[in-house]
């Protein structure tokens, strides 16, 4: 997944901000800086980010952070370490234009509409980012709904306007004029993007082993939100054994949008404890007397995901080990 920084999530106006909104302020950097850490997708600011807050006066400066958090009497975190995470932010991330190779635009008619509260410039920035990202998937066929824009006082959960463009500055050669449909979706914190997003897309977008897992994280969280693995701050009672990654890829369960959904249900109902009866216990042999397959003090079981699919495992006691997606008939599992 790619995360697009909108800098209007850094205004901040000493004069009208109330202690709620400084809260919100400081969770979602908070929030904002573990997305970065945890490393599963990448996160871009637009070249202008520096020069819109400085040039509005909405920059959080250190003094002005100290100032409010005595007035406020917030005391959980201190300006200096709230300064620390700003300047992490926005000094070591890189640039939406680069990553896109489109440096500029000229919009010369837009129907966007969904902002509140903003001035021009703005305004304007966040349509320019949601141009060059649409335009760089249209010219290079990427598919938009692995682009996530952080953004916030959105009236609609949906970043959704047409426009149409004169003037690009870019490495590409574009045909122009060009009308584009612009269409992506914004949170305005990492844990609301968990609550709301479909898992799916992100297993559908993966670049490695560790997306899969995070999205297998965050479909946990939204079915039962005491399983928050989310930032890797708690231990989940399961493992996903290499083995389980390959045989997800090898019967399609990567990029099939139905069967990762099927595959997510069957993992969250065996993690939680639901539906057991979708359980069976893989034998040694063929006849309902064989001994259940054990290994290592873990005994071997087949869950449904569908009539046509099975997930094995490994459990032992409440420790569970993922090892593959195997189609009916096939009851081999991958010893740990």
């Amino acid at each position: 997944m790619n995360f697009f920084i909108d800098p209007y999530v850094f205004s901040f106006d000493k004069e009208s901000i109330t202690k709620i909104q400084l809260e919100e302020f400081i969770e979602n950097l908070i929030d904002w800086k573990k997305l970065i850490d945890l490393n599963w997708g990448s996160v871009f600011k637009p070249t202008e980010t520096f020069d819109i807050l400085f040039k509005h006066n909405l920059f959080p400066y250190i003094d002005t952070l100290k100032e409010l958090v005595d007035k406020y009497n917030i005391d959980y975190i201190q300006p200096e370490e709230i300064d620390k995470i700003v300047n992490a932010i926005l000094n070591k991330l890189p640039h939406i234009e680069d990553h896109c190779e489109i440096f500029d635009v000229l919009i010369d008619n837009d129907n966007f509409s969904d902002i509140e509260n903003r001035n021009e410039d703005f305004i304007y920035l966040l349509k320019k980012i949601a141009t060059i990202l649409e335009i760089d998937c249209v010219i290079n066929k990427k598919n938009n709904n692995k682009n996530i824009i952080i953004s916030n006082g959105l009236k609609e959960p949906l970043i959704k306007f047409d426009a149409l463009i004169s003037l690009i500055d870019s490495k590409h050669q574009i045909d122009l004029p060009l009308a584009i449909n612009v269409e992506f979706f914004h949170f305005s914190n990492f844990k609301l993007f968990c609550s709301k997003i479909e898992p799916a897309i992100i297993v559908i977008n993966e670049q490695s082993d560790v997306c899969v897992k995070m999205a297998i994280y965050i479909k946990l969280f939204q079915i039962d939100p005491n399983c928050n693995y989310i930032y890797e701050e708690k231990e989940p009672n399961f493992v996903l054994h290499d083995s389980f990654f390959q045989s997800m890829r090898n019967l399609n369960f990567h990029k099939d949008e139905s069967k990762i959904n099927l595959l997510l249900r069957s993992l969250y109902e065996e993690v939680l404890n639901i539906n057991m009866k979708d359980t069976h216990e893989l034998r040694e042999g063929k006849s309902g007397g064989s001994n259940q397959i054990s290994h290592k003090g873990y005994l071997a079981w087949r869950r449904d995901i569908d009539y046509e699919y099975h997930l094995h495992y490994w459990r032992k006691g409440d420790e569970l080990i993922f090892t593959d997606i195997v189609p009916h008939n096939n009851f081999k599992i991958t010893k740990i």
